[in-house]
């Protein structure tokens, strides 16, 4: 695979989870923001509670899958399945987030947690979000920001990036992070929120530092350079902030317009 050329995401991804199962979890689940929140308890604020399921689309080692009694996880990935199964979440589906196997209108909230920028298509795993959705049920969305961070964070990432050679984090869809709220108003939603916080993950031992480097998707970066990283991570110590967005969106009722939906609640 070449750094420079196309890299096959979809390969590359299938093989990164099952070497690293539960790596998103395992970096951001002891993160809290300035109020003492974990990233899931923050995405799970805007949970819809009716007699619907929550879905969580993407859901890899399924971290909300504690949160609610009527919740079911789908993942392509195998490994990360069994690992929330490990941790007691449960049920589980291995399948496609372009095709949810779940009936029209059977989920009250519908959850993509750091997952709608790596999904093969992302347009067709909204389209889907919205077909599951009640007509008063919630979307939450939540994926990497670039803010806010201080100035220390900014360092350590800046420098990480520039060990393995890599301008900025990859994934495969970037323009979804950078308009997340526009392609989901586009997919036939009402935005209600955009948000972004800073978590920060706590660094008391060098594993806890080597955990971000090994979180990142790196095509084509070479063992030298991840070796690299990692030994420069390891000298961390205090904190790493992390900056999440989250919005939370509502299925578009018959009433409203396109064209204004995806503007409220949005932030550039």
């Amino acid at each position: 695979m070449s750094r420079r050329g196309a890299v096959d995401w979809h390969g590359y991804l299938g093989g990164f989870h099952g070497a690293s199962a539960g790596i998103t979890e395992d970096l951001l689940g002891p993160a809290r923001d300035d109020v003492g929140r974990s990233p899931y308890d923050w995405l799970l604020e805007g949970r819809v509670v009716g007699p619907g399921a929550t879905v969580d689309i993407g859901c890899g080692s399924a971290p909300t899958g504690l949160a609610s009694d009527r919740w079911v996880g789908l993942d392509r990935s195998l490994e990360e399945l069994r690992r929330g199964v490990q941790r007691g979440r449960a049920p589980v589906v291995l399948g496609d987030a372009a095709r949810v196997p779940f009936a029209t209108g059977s989920a009250t909230t519908v959850v993509c947690s750091m997952s709608l920028m790596v999904v093969d298509d992302p347009t067709a795993a909204l389209a889907e979000a919205r077909r599951v959705l009640t007509s008063d049920g919630a979307l939450l969305v939540v994926v990497p920001a670039t803010g806010p961070m201080t100035l220390r964070d900014r360092l350590r990432m800046g420098a990480v990036m520039l060990l393995v050679g890599t301008p900025g984090f990859p994934f495969p869809h970037r323009e979804v992070m950078r308009h997340t709220a526009d392609r989901i108003a586009a997919a036939g939603f009402v935005v209600a929120s955009d948000e972004c916080r800073r978590f920060a993950v706590p660094i008391a031992t060098p594993a806890d530092a080597e955990r971000f480097v090994r979180s990142l998707y790196l095509p084509g970066v070479s063992d030298r350079r991840r070796r690299l990283a990692r030994r420069l991570a390891r000298r961390w110590r205090g904190e790493l902030g992390i900056p999440l967005r989250r919005v939370v969106a509502r299925p578009l009722g018959s009433g409203e317009h396109l064209g204004l939906a995806a503007q409220e609640g949005s932030i550039r």
